[in-house]
Formats: structure tokens, sequence, C-alpha cells
């Protein structure tokens, strides 16, 4: 089994430490004015965005961490002094030196949202992801659909996507568990929420490497994506 033929699938590592969801929640609100420039930046740079003038995205986004081509500052709005158990589980559970982190992105859907949210590729190849909380499993869900053409590196599709470069299904990527970690394909196929449910807590988080450190985080974590997708190989979704 190679690496770029798993589209998805839930990962056999630690789940997050337990925190208060709603904390985390009133974090992400309180500091979002102060985190505009950081926000914009990661926009422009195509990493992450939660604003748009052609769609409406489904989740409210926070920023923990951002060091993106050594350029800092670090943690934010000292998330690691407000959250240290979790600051540290983020990186360390995907074997990431502190010093090899690009990215750490808080997505918690918005509360009212439901329906479809945008089909995307977020900005790295090679995505692992956690979830903190994820409410109503089944009812609300993450779907994907596999590009036309077996991509041996991420494309970069304009939005929204052109549905002649996909493929005609619609696959649900089955959530193992309400918190845990999984990995996400940004080359070979698209994603979206699903939300039946309103008012659910879901949230989650991208954790990416500086640019620099990528191919060394694909080195160590690739036996583990592997070895997870023939574990669980009833949730895991393949090319």
């Amino acid at each position: 089994m190679k690496l770029i033929d798993i589209l998805y699938t839930p990962l056999d590592l630690p789940e997050p430490p337990q925190i208060d969801t709603n904390n985390l929640l009133t974090w992400i609100d309180n500091h979002r004015p102060e985190q505009e420039s950081f926000r914009n930046f990661l926009r422009d740079a195509y990493i992450a965005d939660d604003n748009s003038n052609k769609f409406v995205w489904p989740w409210n986004m926070g920023l923990a961490y951002l060091n993106w081509d050594d350029t800092g500052p670090g943690w934010l709005s000292n998330f690691d002094k407000h959250f240290p158990e979790l600051s540290s589980y983020f990186h360390t559970v995907f074997d990431i030196p502190i010093e090899d982190l690009g990215t750490i992105v808080l997505l918690p859907v918005k509360k009212k949202h439901t329906g479809m949210g945008v089909l995307h590729q977020d900005h790295d190849d090679f995505g692992l992801r956690v979830y903190l909380e994820f409410e109503h499993i089944g009812q609300n869900k993450l779907l994907l659909q596999k590009t036309r053409v077996p991509y041996e590196s991420k494309p970069k599709l304009s939005y929204p996507i052109d549905p002649k470069l996909l493929q005609k299904d619609i696959i649900e990527c089955k959530t193992l568990k309400s918190r845990g970690c999984w990995f996400i394909n940004n080359a070979r196929a698209v994603h979206g929420t699903y939300t039946e449910v309103e008012d659910s807590t879901r949230i989650a988080v991208i954790v990416s490497g500086n640019p620099r450190s990528n191919t060394s985080i694909a080195n160590r974590m690739t036996e583990k994506i592997i070895s997870s997708a023939e574990k669980y190989k009833d949730y895991a979704v393949f090319w």
C-alpha cells in the first residue's frame, strides 16, 4: 500500500486530552479581533480561510500557532498558557518537534450552520488532523470526492471546484470516535463538512509542519498512516 493511495483514515494514535470545549470556543471568540492580521496572512497564502465573498465557510476559525517559513510569531494569544496540555499534544502526537511546526488552526463548525460546507482542499498534501469533539456522528459527516486524475501532489483548484475535475461519487469519511486523530489526502480528493444537527459541537484541528519540514514529517508518519489504514480498513477511503 502506498501513502498517496490513502485518501482518508482514522489514525491509531492517542486521543487528545480532555478539555472544556466551551472554554476553547470562548477563547477563539475573544481573540478573533487581535488575530485578524494572521487570518489575513493565512488567507493570502492559501493556507486557511473562514471568510469569502463567493461562499460561506462553515467554521469560525481560531489560530493557536503560526510559524510559516520561520517568520514567527509562534504561539498566538497565549494559547500554550491557556491550554498547556493541548498545545503540547498537537505536535507531539504527530512527532513534530516544535521547531518544525508551521500552523495549528482550530476549526469549530458554526453553531447555526447546517447543510453541506464548501468542497475544498486544505493547504497541505499530507493532512494531519485532530477532532477535539464531534457530536452526532452519522448525522453530521465529513464527505469526500476523488479527483478524476490521480495526482502525485496537490493541484491548485479554483473555488467553486469544477465538477468535471471530480469523480461523481460522494463518499462518507466515517468517523471512528468523537475525539481522535485522522489523515486526509489533499492531492487526490476534496472534502467538506455536512451538518444535519444544528448547534452541534464539532471542532477539527489542522496541524501542519513548516514547509521546510514537510518531507521529514511525512517520512516519520508514513508507516503509522499506512498501518492505521490497514487496521481501520472499514473506515478508510482508498484511491
